[in-house]
């Protein structure tokens, strides 16, 4: 199988992303942002994916706002 690779966010995305956002709000280290600002900010700000496959098994979400950037969310996963 081939590995993994890093690409631009699409919107077909958002399931692996809600997957990878409940992992870790099950953990003690609970999300710092909340899942509909992570989903925007996917959508409207930067965000990118790593995949495996079909699957997407990381992401790194972040936006510009006041002059600074911010790191909205941040998950891997391994895919098997």
């Amino acid at each position: 199988m081939a590995g993994w690779r890093l690409r631009d966010f699409h919107p077909d995305d958002l399931d692996g992303i809600l997957r990878l956002w409940e992992e870790i709000a099950a953990t003690d280290a609970a999300p710092v942002y909340g899942l509909s600002e992570v989903l925007a900010s996917c959508q409207k700000d930067h965000a990118i994916v790593a995949v495996h496959g079909d699957q997407v098994i990381g992401a790194a979400v972040g936006r510009a706002a006041h002059a600074q950037g911010w790191i909205v969310f941040v998950a891997t996963s391994a895919p098997w």
